[in-house]
């Protein structure tokens, strides 16, 4: 099987609306706890976790993606990865 670029491409332009969609959920988020803090340390505080999970949920989009963009391009979803196992 070739291993082109086309499955990987395809992943990165699907990841774009989880992207905008986890920068806007984190922004909202950020705004209410700015609003509610005294302080910077205490925005800091409110915020590190929801960057954190910010960033959890948007890392488990490639691992949805990949595959299927990979059935887009009408190949087997987990062709590659047995490569991995060797």
């Amino acid at each position: 099987a070739g291993h082109d670029g086309a499955p990987t491409a395809l992943a990165l332009a699907f990841a774009v609306p989880p992207g905008a969609w986890c920068a806007h959920w984190f922004a909202v988020r950020a705004r209410r706890a700015l609003a509610g803090s005294r302080g910077l340390a205490e925005f800091a505080g409110r915020v590190r976790p929801l960057l954190a999970a910010a960033v959890a949920l948007f890392l488990c989009a490639p691992a949805v993606l990949l595959p299927a963009a990979r059935l887009v391009l009408g190949e087997r979803p987990y062709a590659a990865w047995g490569d991995l196992a060797a």
